[in-house]
This record gives structure tokens, sequence and C-alpha cells, in this order.
């Protein structure tokens, strides 16, 4: 790869003091808050983002509150986000943080890269913004940026990404580090973005190869997206009484989240009623198919058929599974697959809470 020129740097930066957006993680350089917001913004957009980073800080303001809280606290904050991996390495990297490092955030690329959860994007930009070193961080908008720049056809994966990252540090400026990679960061995302970039705006524009090429718009190359795989799933919202069973997922995809009982599968509402009887010896009261839902995860999408029933043998069924009232329901971390489930149990149990009272009234 061609060195980078450094004259992009000035410009960049002005352009950046005029336009760079006013996010709430860019108010200070706590590393602790910056960190927060890294994660955070792994595969989600900034306007998801803003509806979480300011309630999670008021949960876990600093990093010793995030390290000492339960699990259980800091996956019902993060419910919503997705990706919920990142929130146990979050909390997993605190705890490190405190065990390892006597309670400071390190502030080098190596020692961050040895956290739970921070890889070297994470790294680079915690070091650069809260440390003001010279470190690359090298996201989707950096590759974007830097590929049209230099028109540098590769796909930056590998060996190439560690060329791009290392032409990227040599022309950071000594005083101004994070401010460059933020730039970087918003000039991809707002202005050389991935479908028709708007070169007349970008201060750049004149020094760009790709736009001299009229290359732009197909770079960078991107690697071959694999296909997801499909998964079918039957979702059981059974109820007993006040009460709904989720199970605790315990490994894989979603671990550590709360989950309607699925059996793998389509079904239809007759097979899911033989395949409850043959698993208990009872028939399913009310049983009802209450919907269809598609979640797409990075690697594969779930098919979801919603049936509501009831029986007081679920737990026979599904042994690691447990009741919940309506109020429990919100005290626990469901994920946004569940969506459907949640909408449907809270209904229904209002509806049973609701006669209840009633015929109390009455008698």
């Amino acid at each position: 790869m061609q060195p980078l020129d450094p004259k992009i740097v000035l410009p960049l930066l002005d352009w950046y003091a005029c336009h760079g957006r006013k996010l709430p993680w860019r108010r200070d350089q706590d590393p602790y808050r910056i960190w927060v917001s890294e994660i955070m913004l792994q595969q989600t957009r900034v306007e998801t983002v803003l509806n979480y980073y300011d309630r999670f800080l008021e949960s876990f303001p600093t990093l010793e509150a995030l390290a000492g809280a339960p699990e259980e606290k800091v996956m019902l904050a993060w419910q919503g986000l997705g990706y919920y991996r990142r929130a146990k390495g979050l909390q997993e990297g605190a705890r490190q943080v405190m065990q390892e490092f006597h309670g400071r955030i390190p502030r080098t690329r190596k020692e961050l890269m040895s956290l739970h959860g921070v890889g070297s994007y994470t790294a680079g930009a915690i070091a650069s913004i809260a440390f003001q070193k010279r470190e690359a961080a090298v996201d989707g908008n950096a590759v974007r940026v830097f590929s049209r720049l230099a028109c540098f056809e590769h796909c930056l994966e590998g060996a190439y990404r560690k060329e791009l990252e290392k032409a990227i540090e040599d022309i950071i400026p000594e005083d101004h580090p994070g401010q460059f990679n933020q730039a970087v960061m918003d000039l991809g995302s707002m202005v050389c973005t991935p479908v028709h970039p708007r070169c007349s705006e970008c201060p750049l524009q004149g020094m760009c190869l790709g736009k001299q090429n009229g290359t732009a718009q197909n770079l960078p190359r991107l690697p071959e997206k694999k296909s997801k795989t499909l998964e079918e799933y039957a979702v059981l919202l059974i109820f007993h009484q006040n009460t709904v069973l989720l199970e605790k997922k315990t490994d894989g995809l979603l671990k550590g989240l709360w989950l309607f009982p699925m059996v793998p599968g389509h079904y239809t509402e007759n097979e899911i009623s033989s395949y409850y009887y043959d698993h208990t010896l009872e028939s399913p009261r009310g049983l009802l198919c209450c919907g269809h839902t598609r979640h797409i995860f990075t690697h594969r999408i779930w098919e979801m058929t919603f049936f509501t029933l009831e029986s007081h043998l679920g737990g026979r069924l599904f042994p690691g599974a447990c009741p919940m009232t309506a109020d429990m329901l919100e005290e626990h971390a469901i994920p946004s697959a569940m969506a459907l489930g949640v909408r449907e149990a809270q209904q229904y149990l209002r509806r049973w809470n609701g006669s209840r009272e009633n015929a109390i009234l009455y008698i």
C-alpha cells in the first residue's frame, strides 16, 4: 500500500471542528465512558446507541459499579441493544481491570487488547481518544475512507488491514490523535458513505484517488458474505394461573438471557398438541398459534411460530424453566427475538390478574 498523504490531516481536522457530531461520549475523555460507547457502537447504529448510553451509565456510573453488579442487572440494562455477548465482555473486562490493573484502565493498545471484548479497533479508539496515543482506530468507516483516498483495491482483511493500520498511524498527528480518528469516523458516516458518497461535500476530494479515477463508489472491496443458516422453532408460552414459563439460556447464542421454551422444527397446532401430550401425558388447554416472527442474527435466521397454552406440567417438559409473573418479566433480560412472546404473555397475565381481582370483588 502506498503511504498516505499527511496533507489530509489539517483539512480533515478543520472539517471535523465545524461538522463533527455532538455525541454524549465526546463530552469528556473519561476512558470508562469511551469504552462503554465503543462497545455499544459495535455493529450498532449511533441513533440506537443514543437511546441506551446515558441510561446505562446511570445504572453503572463507574467501572467499579459495573464490575460489582449482578450479571442479570447488566443484561437487563443492555436489553434491546442486541449482541449481548458485548455486555458480558464489557463486564468481564471491567472485572479484569479491577483485579489485574488495580482499577485503572490501561493506556496502551497492547494492554487494552488483553481485556475481554476489546479488539484492535476498540483498543485504538480508547488509547487515542482517552489517552491521546497515536494509535489507529480502523473501523468500517476508516476502511472505506482510506480505501477510496488511496484507491486501494485489495480486500482489506488480515495482512492488508494491518498494512492500512500502519499507514494511518504514520500520519496521525501528535497533538490531536483522538480527534483525527473521530473525524475519520464522522467523515465515513456522514459524507464518504457506502452508497452514493457525497464527494462534493468532502474536504479531501482534491486528494482522493478514488474520486479522480471514478472508482470511489466501488471501494472498498468487501469479502463475500456467508449465507445465513435458517433455523425454525416453535416457541411455547406455557401459562399456569398468573405465571408463564421461561428458560435461561446456558450456552451458545443468547447465553445468559431468558427465553420462552423452544422446540426445533416447524409445527402446526395439532403437531404441537401431540408433541406436548407425548412428553407430559397432558393435552394442553387453550392451545393457540398467536403469530410468526423472523429474527436475523449475524450468521443465522430464526423463523419462529409462537403458541400459547395452559398447563401445570410445563416443568415436566422443560425442567429448567422458571415460572414468572408479569412483574418478573420486566426484571429479567429477555432478547428482542422474543418480543412477540413478551407482548402476548403480558396481555394474558393482565387479563388473568384482572379476572382474578374481579372475582374477589364479586365474592
